[in-house]
């Protein structure tokens, strides 16, 4: 089968953005023929995205699989993809602008919006009440683990993360912690370097890889709000994480939970990734397949 996903350029900052160069890459390599049409340069909103076929080495994922597409007539090019072929979007697209006639819609955030017509495949069973399909992916490298650290208990540096947390309440540096920025560290083997030392990660956006790659790390979440997702959903989440909250957000030590629970519960996240990584591509199996009974192909 032919699928075309709709995605940014790659870059490690966005774990979205991971997730859709990495099922193109694994469609590829389980026999289909998966290409990327990228949008840019714009927000969706006010200011329409821009859509284009590209080929240039940068915009995609180093080590990747991909269908480079001919870019002579980019429109007949798509339609004739398309044919008998699969659009898939993120969320974050609004309508259908490239014009698929089966169209898939990738829930990458919890979105309870209709979608008419269209397959809905919820990155997490919490996104969507009735999703026609769960397709959950760890994007946490294996380089961030808990090897040559030591426990959190004894580690000396806290941190702070806003991520996208500005979009859902007011965000302040937690006293006496570290800011951690999207675009700083620089890239991830910094980033596992600072959470291998970090006790506590105190995060504003309750929804982010970043809490994975803690807890692989072996770092403690704290979460300072339940807007994005609440506690009880998180707990039903394919993550499950521990739950701490932070009852006076100008006191980093008014925290109160079990510390060897704590530990235990690390462990188990850590046990159910490891789970996650090893069945991705299984389930994408199972992801084509469910497209193709949906759509008759």
């Amino acid at each position: 089968m032919n699928f075309l996903i709709a995605s940014p350029p790659y870059t490690h900052i966005f774990a979205g953005v991971q997730v859709l160069h990495d099922l193109c890459h694994d469609l590829n390599e389980l026999g289909h023929s998966a290409a990327i049409i990228f949008f840019h340069s714009g927000d969706g909103e006010e200011k329409p995205y821009q859509w284009s076929l590209a080929n240039q080495p940068n915009l995609y994922r180093p080590g990747n699989k991909y269908v480079q597409l001919p870019l002579g007539n980019p429109q007949k090019t798509i339609a004739d993809f398309l044919k008998n072929g699969i659009l898939i979007y993120p969320e974050i697209i609004k309508g259908n602008p490239v014009g698929g006639k089966k169209v898939v819609r990738y829930l990458l955030v919890k979105d309870e919006k209709n979608y008419p017509g269209e397959f809905i495949c919820a990155f997490s069973s919490v996104y969507h009440k009735n999703s026609d399909h769960i397709l959950f992916k760890a994007t946490t490298p294996d380089f961030m683990n808990t090897l040559d650290t030591v426990n959190w208990k004894h580690r000396k540096m806290d941190a702070t993360y806003f991520g996208k947390g500005p979009k859902h309440v007011e965000c302040s540096l937690i006293p006496e912690t570290i800011l951690i920025e999207r675009d700083w560290p620089r890239d991830q083997k910094q980033l596992s370097i600072m959470l291998k030392n970090t006790r506590y990660l105190f995060t504003f956006d309750n929804n982010s890889a970043i809490v994975t790659d803690a807890l692989l790390c072996g770092a403690v979440p704290i979460f300072i709000h339940e807007k994005q997702l609440t506690f009880e959903e998180m707990k039903k989440t394919e993550l499950c994480p521990p739950i701490v909250t932070l009852p006076n957000i100008k006191d980093k030590n008014s925290l109160s939970f079990d510390a060897d629970k704590m530990d235990q519960e690390i462990m188990a996240v850590q046990s159910n990734i490891k789970y996650w990584r090893e069945s991705w591509r299984e389930r994408v199996s199972e992801f084509a397949l469910a497209c193709k009974k949906h759509f008759s192909i």
